[in-house]
């Protein structure tokens, strides 16, 4: 009988697992989700859900993109990439989009990872106009002299993923 109805479950685990590819820990309350190239994560501790993803840059090094969101609180631009030093010296980070407009954002470091408050600030406005309109941007590192380029075609995949993610906060 357990064998007949382990053989009646699977069918239905794999319906799930190809319709469904969020996947909840419970012993963690971790939600995981991936989302094209990006891979996201909520987490019930902290009230929060990222979204990352790894991009190469021009300089063929790897670097590291994260949206760090905690609802009704704050949103968090962070950039980590091997040049990264801990000397504490303030960056920039500036999107060049394709009709030539372009958006520059102080960084601060914190532990050797790079990170702007998004939505404070008066390019802020400006810059989320330009990525709703735009197919891609070519994201520069001032202070490092590198740059990598990102697909926004993928931007309203993420952004509902976040807002999944949200959701499953509030449960």
């Amino acid at each position: 009988m357990l064998k007949l109805k382990r053989l009646m479950l699977a069918p239905a685990i794999l319906a799930l697992s190809v319709v469904a590819p969020l996947h909840i820990s419970a012993k963690e309350a971790t939600m995981f989700d991936n989302r094209g190239a990006f891979q996201l994560r909520g987490k019930i501790a902290d009230r929060s859900c990222t979204a990352q993803t790894n991009l190469q840059s021009a300089s063929d090094k790897p670097v590291g993109l994260a949206l760090y969101w905690r609802p009704k609180k704050s949103l968090f631009l962070l950039v980590s990439h091997p040049d990264v030093t801990t000397d504490g010296s303030m960056q920039k980070i500036r999107f060049r989009f394709p009709d030539g407009k372009s958006v520059a954002l102080k960084l601060t470091l914190r532990d050797k990872t790079l990170q702007a408050r998004l939505g404070i600030g008066s390019s802020i406005p400006a810059l989320f106009h330009e990525v709703k309109i735009s197919s891609s941007v070519n994201v520069e590192l001032v202070g490092l002299d590198d740059s990598f380029r990102i697909d926004l075609a993928e931007k309203g995949n993420v952004q509902q993923g976040l807002l999944d993610c949200q959701k499953w906060l509030n449960q």
